[in-house]
């Protein structure tokens, strides 16, 4: 499935202008349904930039949490070699 045929079925549903459970909450004009997809399809098309956390500040995370809260790190740890065969 395209970017654009993905966007224009999420869209309206992810990022619907009205509260669920209004009397018009169906009721989109074109124009807000075309900012709509346009804004979820540059999130799709952009998305590695936006989610992803660069190796620089994933150390710099694991560096403050060692110092504030090491209980953390360990169960990682653990989590991780038990995860791994």
């Amino acid at each position: 499935m395209t970017v654009s045929n993905l966007a224009t079925v999420f869209g309206p549903n992810i990022l619907q202008k009205e509260k669920p459970g209004e009397k018009d909450a169906g009721a989109v004009n074109f124009e807000d349904s075309a900012a709509i997809i346009l804004v979820l399809q540059r999130l799709i098309e952009h998305y590695q930039t936006l989610f992803t956390v660069s190796a620089e500040m994933q150390r710099d995370v694991l560096r403050r949490l060692f110092q504030t809260d090491p209980d953390v790190i360990d169960y990682l740890l653990r989590r991780k070699s038990s995860a791994t065969p």
